[in-house]
């Protein structure tokens, strides 16, 4: 399987693109550690083990993602029924299903090929190999009993003549079945995987198709023999084909095998019923024919038993195991997908912040440097030139007075009120809102919206990119912005006189003040950046506005030129302030409250929704796609993949490809190229299978107590059919079984084991018990102790095996020599059981890799030949009985057949252990895209939280984000109470700082110089703030805010309506904060003194004002809104500024008595804030 997706709700995991397109190496070290990812992964990492210190990237797949954990049985009952084999939701499991369908697809068609190739040899070993084999035997021995019978006219045929009498039925008839089954079954195959919707039928047709032939294989095989011997080498068939079909058909489903299984046992009972009528109506009840189907019929259905008993109860706990993987690779793909969308989620909503702090393009810039500012060059390279801009500054009239008589909470919720009409009007007059300033509302058309007129800055200063056509174009657009403004105007004044005040003795009026003409546009200081406006334009606006009456426009001469048809109110001439004398016009407002004018009926929607006392959350005021629909709520409302949740996007993962399996890989794919990757894929494959090598050995066990049953059952048929017929008893079991028949000694262990397919004795039964204890007390030791590699428990099952099969197998051929003299040929069906049985154990109930069982089956061939080739040889050459050469050639066609066997087990094993491979790199690979994606989404994340923090608080962000989480999550309008965000603090310590003559130096000096003068002196503020626990509220043109006690130093806040304490704490606080303020106004002084103004070469002189009280924080407005203070303090700290000495601090005498140290020098008294305010000066 993750991500890029695997497994997300904002990027779903099948529409993910593959890990090899991003070029990624497994091998390669994945450098630094993602810390911010260790701490937002939903998986714990106490789970894991111990990280490999070769590579960080494969700690999920060394414990916890590969560990079937009680937590995982438990999760996978949950949401299974029927022990696991199917889960509840149908969806789920046609998914499931397909998924198996797709990753074993090619494995199908290697079945067909199989088969085809199987059939064959079966039919060699079966037929051609036994003939060759006696025609042998004949030449060698010169007489034994029925050698006229079976060697009459053999000796003298030739291999080509003996090869074409046996095979001539299979050519003509059996191969072409066989043929056209296996192409129709790869045409059927490939239909359904290339246009079929659902793969899940793949796995049907070929349990079919396999169910079929092996059913056609029962019937002919019957009938070519006439009844007579049939049961061998059906059962022989039958084992081959189902084992091809466990291991090549790609049907990895228990359910479709079980029903297989039994229709074919269900089938090879009714051939020997049938085949039993029809042997006693034709030879008798009593025959030889009947009776040899009575003795072989016992024996096989047992063998087929036994083997089918392995092969299911290896497929239902291999299918088990998938489906746990399956919802694991769920799980954790959710888990990753969860953290995908939530930093996904959070990255939208700061950018829809940021996108309501600062314009679209500024965003996207700084986003393309993951809003990391490196220098101010950053910074300058995203400044402009404007034309043409009509600039609005909008304040309230007797706002200190109102606000002195309001509850300061009021008095927030007002200007909500007030600004949020302003914000709703912005788009219906294409307006751009710049910022607000306490009371003070500030807008421009021409910069970000309306007919814009934009030039770049170079690093010098110098502007390009413009068009030829601007002059004769500039005019026009000047115009339009100013129209559209006068326009905004009105709307804002008719809407704040339908904005209902508080109760109050004193109302507001609004001023407004209009310019239009050029700026420039950038963002200044290096803390609590803001997008600015600066030049002569701005200034001459908010002098306007200064300068104006309650409830007019109050403009200059270039705004009535560009604009002659409004009803301007020609002024006496004014001096403004920097600008000299100058002549103005009013356009009085009031007599059109009642009129109607375009926009008319969006105020009054506006306002009604203001009405409410509802607050549009920021995050929702960015515009919508395209198609309509918010981005934000497509990630929010994105489907989330939970299992027995009904239909999701989720796709199961696919195996890599082979370009890419093999560059990881080596000795043909059967190994990873680094020791330390090969461990890990050893070591999750050991987990998984740590419960299944524990049924291995009890079905191991269980095969032994089976082995001895039938052995009792055929010594008392035996001992039975030898007491009344001689004849028939010594042609089916030898001489020795006659007189052991005719004894009346009780059943010993050694009788039993002597009938029984295989013959071990008391002492090797003994030692293969405390073999397997052992094996089991190791077994757990390894996977108990955190400190062994748990490979070493697949090292461990796979010698016990090969030990059990060694001394199985040396035991089986002794005894064969022993008895020589009886004819028995025991020894040769005891090697195939070992071999097959231990060999099916092997292969379903561990988890060895190929190379394990490649080695194994090494093992096995060389003491089969070793041992049966010999036996072979002691046994024709001193038992000269009919008895000792069939069994002869019993064991050579049991070497072809075991050959075969072991030919179909070790493919298997190889493409299973290809597949496991592929999985495991492509989970590896999956993590690795997804925690690749989850380090790129927390970077973005991270910075652009940072950049956020330099506007805003860091508790304001995060309240602002989560209180959307929350409404986002109780799927809720867009709305939230931005009253919860405020605060009211005491103690707080307030500083403004104003530039001496700046209006006059604007006139003087190119926008240009004036933003990086101001952004140089800022800087230098912005540096002594972390010294001195100041937090910078705002700047506005060359205005600095700062505060101690709100973000930064002694803090004592409270919800904004609860009571005024009374405990000593607050003055506690305030001396402190106090003195941090003071020593950072005399370093703002010290330091302004450095910096001087272009052009003027001249100090940059500063007034500073300071005042210590209380305020209340919080944010007011919906666009381009700002961290905003308010309260008779605050406007006592800004009237302490304007009314101060240059190059000098004027504080008032709470401050002093604060930090009574200091030299200062009382002043006069002043009025600030509808109060008398006694204040000093400081000199520095």
């Amino acid at each position: 399987g993750s991500g890029r997706g695997a497994v997300t709700a904002a990027l779903p995991m099948g529409e993910s693109p593959a890990p090899e397109e991003l070029g990624w190496n497994l091998f390669q070290d994945d450098g630094e550690a993602d810390e911010a990812f260790g701490k937002s992964s939903l998986l714990s990492s106490q789970s894991l083990s111990p990280p490999h210190p070769h590579n960080d990237s494969l700690r999920f797949f060394t414990d916890a993602e590969l560990d079937a954990t009680p937590v995982e049985r438990e999760s996978l009952k949950r949401h299974t029924r029927l022990y696991g084999l199917f889960f509840k939701e149908l969806s789920v499991e046609i998914r499931f299903m397909d998924s198996q369908a797709t990753l074993r697809r090619r494995t199908g068609y290697w079945g067909y090929r199989i088969i085809s190739t199987m059939a064959i040899l079966l039919d060699l070993s079966l037929k051609l190999l036994p003939q060759l084999y006696l025609r042998w035997a004949c030449s060698v021995v010169e007489d034994f009993t029925y050698k006229e019978q079976y060697c009459d006219g053999i000796g003298q045929k030739s291999t080509t003549q003996i090869y074409n009498e046996q095979t001539d039925d299979f050519w003509k008839i059996y191969f072409p079945v066989v043929a056209g089954w296996a192409i129709v079954g790869t045409i059927v195959h490939r239909i359904i995987h290339k246009y079929g919707r659902h793969k899940a039928y793949a796995m049907l047709a070929i349990c079919f198709l396999y169910t079929a032939l092996m059913l056609f294989f029962i019937v002919m095989v019957t009938v070519e023999v006439k009844c007579v011997g049939w049961p061998m080498p059906v059962a022989l068939i039958m084992i081959m084909l189902q084992c091809s079909f466990v291991l090549f058909s790609g049907t990895s489903s228990f359910v479709l095998q079980l029903a297989s299984s039994v229709i074919l046992l269900a089938a090879y009972g009714i051939t020997y019923y049938v085949c039993s009528l029809e042997l006693a109506e034709q030879h008798g009840d009593e025959s030889a024919e009947r009776s040899m189907l009575r003795i072989a019929y016992p024996f096989f259905i047992m063998i087929l038993l036994v083997f089918y008993l392995l092969m299911l109860a290896g497929s239902f706990f291999r299918e088990r195991r998938e489906r746990m993987q399956f919802l694991q690779r769920i799980t954790i793909g959710s888990q990753h997908q969860e953290i995908i969308r939530q930093k996904t989620q959070n990255t939208e909503l700061q950018k829809k912040l940021l996108n309501n702090m600062l314009p679209a393009v500024i965003v996207d810039q700084l986003q393309q440097t993951n809003f990391a500012i490196q220098s101010w060059d950053q910074l300058r390279s995203m400044s402009k030139r404007h034309h043409g801009v009509c600039i609005l500054f909008a304040e309230l009239e007797g706002f200190a007075a109102f606000s002195s008589q309001v509850h300061p909470s009021g008095v927030m919720e007002y200007l909500n009120d007030l600004f949020q009409v302003f914000d709703g009007l912005c788009d219906s007059y294409d307006v751009y809102k710049v910022e607000t300033v306490g009371d003070q509302y500030v807008a421009a058309v021409g910069v970000v919206t309306g007919c814009m007129h934009n030039e770049e800055v170079d690093a010098e200063g110098d502007s390009y990119g413009g068009s030829m056509d601007w002059e004769s174009s500039l005019h026009a657009s000047s115009a339009s912005n100013t129209q559209q403004m006068i326009g905004f105007a009105k709307a804002i004044m008719k809407g704040f006189q339908l904005v209902s005040l508080p109760q109050s003795e004193v109302s507001p009026a609004l001023r407004i003040g209009i310019h239009t003409g050029p700026c420039m546009s950038g963002i200044v200081g290096t803390k609590n950046f803001r997008f600015c406006l600066f030049g002569d334009t701005m200034n001459t606006a908010a002098r306007m506005e200064q300068k104006g009456t309650a409830a007019c426009v109050h403009t200059t001469q270039d705004v009535v030129d560009l604009v002659p048809g409004e009803r301007w109110e020609k002024l006496a001439k004014m001096e403004v302030k920097g600008k000299g004398s100058m002549q103005t016009y009013l356009l009085r407002l009031p007599a059109m409250a009642n009129e109607e004018f375009e926009g008319g009926d969006n105020i009054a929607s506006v306002v009604a929704s203001v009405s409410k006392r509802e607050y549009e959350n920021p995050f929702f005021l960015q515009s919508k796609g395209d198609d309509g629909s918010d981005p934000l709520e497509e990630v929010s409302s994105a489907e989330r993949l939970d299992v027995g949740s009904g239909p999701s996007l989720y796709q199961d993962i696919q195996p890599v490809s082979d370009a890419v399996y093999a560059e990881h890989t080596k000795w043909f794919g059967l190994c990873f190229k680094k020791l330390h990757i090969e461990r890990a894929f050893l070591d999750g494959q050991a987990r998984q299978g740590k419960i299944i090598v524990f049924v291995g050995y009890g079905l191991y066990v269980l095969l032994m107590l089976s082995n001895y049953l039938k052995g009792y059952v055929e010594y008392y048929y035996q001992t039975k059919w030898c007491r009344t017929s001689e004849d028939l008893c010594l042609f089916l079991f030898g001489p020795a079984s006659y007189e052991a028949a005719q004894s009346d000694g009780k059943v010993t262990y050694d009788m039993v084991a002597s009938y029984a397919v295989y013959n071990m004795n008391e002492y090797l039964s003994f030692a293969v018990l405390i073999l397997l204890v052992l094996a089991c007390v190791v077994h757990v030791v390894i996977h108990r102790v955190a400190a062994i590699e748990k490979w070493w428990a697949t090292v461990v099952v796979a010698a016990v095996y090969t030990l059990l099969l060694t001394g199985m197998l040396i035991s089986a051929a002794a005894y064969g020599r022993l008895r020589v003299e009886s004819g028995s040929g025991q020894w040769v069906t005891s090697i195939g059981f070992v071999i097959i049985n231990i060999s099916t154990l092997m292969s379903f109930f561990t988890d060895a890799p190929f190379l394990g069982h490649f080695l194994w089956w090494f093992v096995a061939t060389a003491l089969y030949y070793g041992l049966g080739v010999t036996t072979i040889g002691a046994t024709v050459r001193i038992d000269e009985s009919y008895n000792a050469i069939r069994n002869g050639a019993n064991a050579v066609s049991g070497c072809v057949l075991l050959t075969m066997y072991s030919i179909i087990l070790l493919f298997g094993s190889c493409l299973r252990d290809k597949s496991n491979r592929k999985q495991f790199l492509q989970r590896v690979l999956m993590v690795k895209q997804q925690n690749q994606i989850i380090r790129e989404k927390s970077r973005n994340e991270r910075m652009q939280r940072h950049f956020l923090e330099n506007i805003l608080p860091a508790n304001v962000v995060e309240k602002l984000q989560l209180q959307q989480e929350q409404w986002s999550l109780q799927l809720q309008h867009d709305k939230i109470q931005t009253s919860s965000i405020s605060q009211r603090h005491f103690g707080v310590g307030m500083l403004y700082a104003d530039l001496v003559g700046f209006t006059s130096f604007c006139k003087q000096v190119d926008p240009f110089s004036v933003m990086v003068f101001l952004n140089d002196l800022f800087e230098v503020f912005d540096g002594l703030c972390d010294d001195f626990n100041m937090y910078v509220i705002e700047t506005v043109g060359d205005c600095y805010v700062a505060t101690v006690g709100v973000v930064t130093g002694e803090q004592h806040f409270m919800a904004v309506d609860a009571p005024t304490p009374n405990s000593p704490q607050p003055l506690l606080d305030s001396m402190a904060n106090a003195k941090d303020l003071v020593s950072f106004a005399k370093a703002m002084v010290r330091g302004s003194r450095q910096v001087k103004k272009p052009v003027l070469d001249t100090p940059a002189l500063l007034r500073v004002g300071l005042h210590t009280g209380s305020c209340i924080s919080g944010i007011i407005g919906t666009r381009n809104f700002k961290f905003s203070l308010l309260g008779d303090d605050v406007t006592i700290a800004a009237a302490m500024e304007k009314t101060g000495v240059p190059d000098c601090i004027h504080a008032s005498e709470d401050v002093v008595k604060l930090v009574p140290e200091e030299r200062w020098e009382k002043c006069k008294v002043h009025v600030a804030a509808v109060q008398s305010v006694r204040s000093f000066l400081l000199s520095v």
